[in-house]
């Protein structure tokens, strides 16, 4: 902080420039631009720029020492940074700070480093990753889901996904194609995925659904009008439109009129 006013640098003072008075400079680095700024009214960069060419250091907030007992220690590295603090009434970086000067290693990094807290993974253990959703085996292991997904990814093991047998006869097949992928897995109880590998294995095309047009009287008016017009608010295709133009003897528009 300058001692004087020599210290400070002299630029040529705008007209608009905001005018401090010394009660305003006292409270310069005391508390954050923004809340300072709030109490004036004016923008955060008009109070961090005062203080910089004043070169006043940003208010930065001093936390009381932390008493760290036995039991605080004890909970380091057994959840996630996040929870602990939460817990503990503390700063997320106060946590994580003392659990890496006690050289504890993160929730689920047990296994990577060397650590008289680290999990100790068994042969039978290893076995059980895959085979089961990480969360029961993390809850069958007494660990965290982060360390079995952690440990099964440094294995090289695939995630748990149930395999859906299921025994394709004639009466199944026929239905591919004829019901949507989902309608027919909700009936099968299959996977949507399963009945679409299936149908693509056999090359059938999917299902759509569509609606025939009814002749009604009111059909031939909505054909004299353009294509794309039909087809953008019915959501037919121009296929359609043409086949019905024909069945009902109607010509296509003239989208410019022709010259006598």
């Amino acid at each position: 902080m300058p001692r004087t006013k020599k210290d400070i640098p002299r630029t040529p003072v705008h007209p608009n420039r905001y005018p401090w008075s010394k009660a305003l400079v006292r409270l310069l680095g005391k508390m954050p631009d923004v809340s300072l700024a709030r109490r004036m009214r004016v923008h955060p960069a008009t109070v961090s720029d005062e203080r910089r060419r004043r070169r006043i250091p940003a208010y930065r907030r001093r936390l009381p020492a932390i008493q760290w007992t036995r039991q605080m220690i004890n909970q380091l590295g057994t959840d996630f940074d996040g929870v602990i603090a939460d817990r503990l009434g503390l700063p997320v970086y106060c946590v994580r700070r003392k659990r890496q000067l006690l050289g504890i290693t993160a929730c689920g990094e047990s296994f990577i480093r060397k650590s008289p807290h680290a999990f100790r993974w068994t042969k039978q253990q290893i076995a059980l990753l895959g085979k089961e959703p990480d969360t029961r085996v993390a809850s069958r292991l007494g660990i965290t889901a982060a360390s079995v997904w952690r440990k099964r990814v440094q294995q090289g093991i695939r995630t748990f996904a149930p395999k859906q047998c299921i025994e394709w006869t004639k009466a199944r097949i026929t239905l591919l194609g004829k019901l949507s992928d989902t309608s027919l897995a909700k009936r099968l109880g299959v996977k949507p995925e399963t009945v679409a590998r299936r149908r693509r294995e056999r090359g059938i095309a999917p299902f759509v659904q569509t609606t025939p047009p009814r002749r009604t009287p009111a059909l031939r008016p909505l054909l004299r009008l353009p294509v794309h017009e039909i087809c953008r608010r019915y959501r037919v295709s121009t296929e359609t439109v043409k086949k019905l133009r024909r069945e009902l003897g109607i010509p296509p528009v003239q989208r410019w009129p022709q010259k006598k």
